[in-house]
């Protein structure tokens, strides 16, 4: 069975043979210009290739070497209800004239102790002067269980960062800052060093309050007395304790401060009065 070719591989057959034969013709000086061009082709496609990988390389080294600021929010460590603004510099060189803004501006729901004083604004400085490389910036926002029961509060924010590196070059970057992905969410609890410290303070606190208490009970006139006697009795026997105890006090007193005692007004005795006394017997009457 005979099968005919199609005219274009006629055709490539031909220009195949009259490059064999154009090759085969070459003479040695046509074959050292064919190298030599060959060669410069090479050249100059691995000096492109060089200046591509030299201007790829320094492309990667000044983004390596340039600050990279980003805003995010994270819930505290301890309390992970608690929800913190954070501002950080991942790079590897300061980052200069930081400035935040958002839109909404976040705010905080009442706080708990200042009702009255209702939503606020979240406070954040206008500019951070400089952020070193791994330095942060941070502060809580908000309490999610609080803000849950406050209407009219964004839960979603779009935030912007501008900053510079030391050659004065600005740079920008954008953060999504939701609320919601709270929601549903569930930890576990774990107990950290701080709360270790807390307990302690706590039993530290009940321990002075019965330390306190026990202060009072060493007094009789405080906390809760049992005698062995009956109660009228115990009580004439310490009324007359007392009573004793304060005639020796006076005695005492009057041993070691005798001028206090002594009348001012009064005048010392006459020698007569200090005299020796007559006898008071009667006597025989004189013979007349």
């Amino acid at each position: 069975m005979n099968y005919a070719l199609p005219e274009w591989a006629g055709s490539a057959g031909s220009w195949v043979g009259d490059r064999v034969d154009q090759i085969s013709g070459m003479t040695a000086d046509a074959w050292a210009a064919s190298a030599g061009w060959t060669t410069a082709a090479v050249a100059v496609g691995a000096a492109v290739f060089a200046s591509k990988q030299v201007k790829e390389a320094r492309r990667t080294r000044e983004e390596q070497a340039q600050p990279n600021v980003v805003m995010f929010t994270e819930p505290n460590h301890t309390f992970w209800q608690d929800l913190e603004l954070v501002v950080k510099n991942y790079g590897t060189t300061p980052a200069y004239d930081v400035r935040m803004s958002f839109d909404p501006k976040p705010q905080v729901s009442p706080n708990p102790s200042e009702p009255q004083a209702g939503v606020t604004d979240l406070f954040y400085p206008e500019v951070i002067p400089i952020l070193a490389p791994w330095q942060e910036w941070r502060t809580s926002w908000d309490y999610a269980t609080d803000r849950i029961d406050v209407e009219g509060l964004a839960t979603r924010h779009e935030g912007k960062l501008t900053y510079k590196d030391r050659q004065g070059n600005t740079y920008t970057t954008e953060a999504v800052l939701d609320w919601d992905t709270l929601k549903g969410t569930m930890r576990m609890d774990t107990k950290s060093i701080h709360h270790v410290v807390k307990m302690l303070e706590k039993q530290n606190e009940q321990l002075k309050t019965i330390a306190q208490s026990l202060t009072r009970f060493g007094s009789e006139n405080s906390g809760v007395w049992v005698y062995s006697a009956d109660a009228k009795v115990e009580s004439e026997r310490r009324r007359e304790e007392n009573a004793e105890r304060a005639i020796r006090r006076r005695g005492l007193d009057r041993m070691l401060r005798p001028d206090a005692y002594r009348d001012p007004i009064s005048t010392p005795p006459s020698a007569e009065q200090t005299a020796a006394p007559h006898s008071t017997e009667s006597q025989p009457p004189a013979p007349e």
